[in-house]
């Protein structure tokens, strides 16, 4: 948690930085930490009781990443025409979406 909170108020609070590079760093953590819980254990055993902490954990941190992800967009109007001209929202989503059809399948 501290990390994450660390992480938003450089993301969020350093003047003049290059928004490019703050964003991709939250996207990056946040659409891998949502691969990461669409794909489970893939064959590591584990017990339900660690199996359930992993899990909570690792939804507790894509959520601070997404709110990161919305202080990125609320405080920083260049964040916005980024995302949607560099592609980086749209590769990620279809990265994840892709990924959702296979496992529904």
């Amino acid at each position: 948690v501290l990390i994450l909170k660390t992480l938003e108020y450089v993301l969020t609070g350093v003047a003049g930085t290059d928004a490019i590079k703050p964003l991709t760093v939250a996207s990056e953590v946040f659409f891998a930490l949502c691969k990461s819980l669409l794909k489970g254990a893939n064959g590591i055993e584990l017990d339900s009781e660690e199996e359930a902490k992993i899990y909570e954990d690792l939804l507790t941190d894509a959520e601070m990443m997404c709110a990161t992800i919305e202080k990125l967009l609320e405080f920083d109007s260049r964040v916005a025409p980024i995302m949607l001209d560099g592609g980086i929202l749209t590769v990620k989503l279809a990265e994840v979406l892709d990924y959702v059809m296979q496992v529904t399948d």
